[in-house]
């Protein structure tokens, strides 16, 4: 077949060559993507550095209050952590 015979024409790829499993159970047999649960600390802890870092540019008053919300952070997302939540 030429060049100009396979334009137009199309190949099936098999779902399993694709990364799709067709039946639930290849997909519960572990062939998925494991993603652990969401969880809001470390975009609290985020905020809490970008708090800490507004204070070098504004004032030393954010300072205080950033570094308390990076401590509850730090700790609620290790606690969230250690006890098996992830």
């Amino acid at each position: 077949m030429s060049d100009h015979e396979a334009v137009g024409t199309t190949t099936a790829v098999p779902d399993e060559v694709a990364g799709h499993a067709r039946e639930p159970e290849a997909a519960a047999a572990g062939s998925g993507i494991h993603l652990p649960p969401t969880s809001l600390w470390p975009i609290t802890l985020a905020f809490a550095i970008s708090v800490m870092a507004s204070s070098l540019v504004l004032n030393l008053w954010p300072l205080i209050p950033g570094l308390v919300l990076f401590v509850l952070a730090l700790r609620g997302w290790s606690k969230e952590l250690l006890d098996g939540h992830h």
